[in-house]
């Protein structure tokens, strides 16, 4: 709360009064020809400050709520907006809604809910699809569909088969894809499927030796090099992995650098995140 008041003599005093944990501390300064004094007195409550004749400070609302819940109903009403939405809202219109600048909402949603918006709007993608296919009413490709998936995934398909056909999913398409669709969710169960591997003998050395990497545990580029014999060619394995087109069922999220911290993926590293903390909870 704020006060302020000239004395005889030219004495200005300014009183702030601001919410700490035990009470509102009331820090008073004194500014006079000599110099400053400071003084500082503690209220248990508001009311008492106000029975002094303090008004609320209109900087930090003492009396108002506290910013920490001010933030969790911010997060909390984003979150509600990323699971209503068909598509994954930008992060500039969250944060606008939130009254946030683009960095500080990207920060503190993370901070709150321990991963970043996008993630956040993965996985409620992911509990879209598991929840169509629970119900029994439709099938694992209008599962996805309707959880929102299709249109990044259909893009990369034309971009990687342009003389393609893509037709509607059957009946072994759609075991195809169940099958698909769990071992992403848990890739203990192990994915009995032909792969079309395309590379230079090296490359699926490297590819190979990924394959090998147990889920829940991780490697690095290195420890790739020294398992194919070839302890020198780091860069090379570090190549051979950026070359991988077939996510999950080639492990190359799960190769970091020397340190721990995640290097580059493919698909984003955003993704690799959410595949190693999704495998680890499996292991």
């Amino acid at each position: 709360m704020v006060r302020n008041r000239i004395s005889s003599g030219g004495v200005r005093r300014k009183v702030c009064l601001r919410r700490q944990e035990h009470g509102y501390l009331l820090s008073s300064e004194l500014s006079v020809a000599a110099g400053k004094a400071t003084k500082r007195h503690l209220f248990p409550t508001s009311e008492e400050a106000e029975k002094c004749d303090f008004r609320a400070c209109k900087r930090c609302h003492p009396n108002g709520l506290p910013l920490s819940k001010q933030h969790a109903r911010a997060i909390a009403a984003a979150c509600r907006a990323i699971e209503s939405a068909e598509k994954l809202p930008a992060l500039a219109e969250l944060a606008k809604s939130a009254g946030m600048s683009v960095f500080y909402f990207h920060r503190l949603f993370k901070k709150i809910t321990g991963v970043t918006p996008k993630i956040y709007g993965t996985a409620r993608r992911s509990e879209r699809v598991r929840e169509k296919l629970v119900d029994g009413k439709s099938s694992v490709t209008e599962a996805i569909y309707d959880a929102g998936f299709p249109e990044e995934l259909v893009r990369d398909i034309q971009d990687r088969f342009p003389r393609a056909n893509l037709l509607g999913g059957d009946r072994d398409f759609e075991t195809v894809v169940a099958h698909v669709v769990g071992f992403v969710e848990d890739p203990k169960i192990g994915l009995d499927l032909p792969l079309d591997v395309r590379g230079t003998v090296f490359q699926e050395r490297v590819w190979r030796a990924l394959t090998e990497i147990p889920v829940g545990q991780t490697t690095s580029y290195a420890g790739i090099a020294r398992r194919i014999g070839a302890p020198k060619s780091v860069r090379a394995v570090a190549a051979a992995c950026a070359a991988n087109k077939i996510a999950v069922a080639i492990p190359c999220h799960r190769v970091v650098k020397n340190d721990g911290a995640p290097s580059g993926y493919r698909w984003g590293v955003e993704r690799k995140l959410a595949l190693l903390k999704a495998e680890a909870s499996h292991a």
